[in-house]
């Protein structure tokens, strides 16, 4: 796998396979250029999918703060689906949100879930919708695990015929 921007979008635009398969390919061609030593999660949203059945796959993602933006995407759904309906392309969730910094530093979602484990802010990079009906999403932090990609339901088939 070649770690560059070409070979990403490449990945993204190959929706030949399953879609656990395809966000594996994803991941591995994101996470050489996007990982920074935090890990890394690559995630299909859909408008009206509740957070934990959102299609994810993750690579190298600690525990902890898995369970505290998973914990904190279930017990505050509407900021899950702002952030992940925002127009931005790249950037965070407080941009996302349009947050000043001091109103994310006292953000009740961020305070009581992420704040504990020294994280501030979440980046992520969203990809062009390759498939109708959902975004690809490429995020420094995972919004479900992937023990949700195992439902047929919340997992449906990406391909270009669809």
């Amino acid at each position: 796998m070649k770690p560059d921007a070409i070979s990403i979008v490449e990945a993204a635009y190959d929706c030949e396979s399953d879609t656990r398969t395809w966000l594996g390919r994803l991941l591995g061609q994101a996470a050489p250029t996007l990982d920074r030593g935090f890990g890394i999660s690559v995630y299909m949203y859909g408008p009206g999918i509740a957070p934990n059945r959102t299609p994810l796959v993750s690579g190298h993602m600690d525990e902890k703060l898995l369970s505290a933006i998973m914990g904190m995407s279930m017990a505050y759904p509407e900021w899950f689906h702002r952030v992940n309906s925002s127009p931005l392309t790249v950037g965070t969730a407080t941009k996302a949100l349009q947050m000043t910094a001091d109103a994310a530093r006292s953000w009740p979602p961020f305070v009581e879930y992420l704040h504990p484990l020294g994280v501030r802010d979440i980046t992520g990079v969203t990809a062009a919708n390759t498939c109708p009906f959902f975004t690809k999403s490429r995020s420094a932090a995972s919004l479900a695990r992937t023990e949700f990609l195992n439902d047929p339901e919340a997992n449906p088939p990406c391909s270009q015929d669809t």
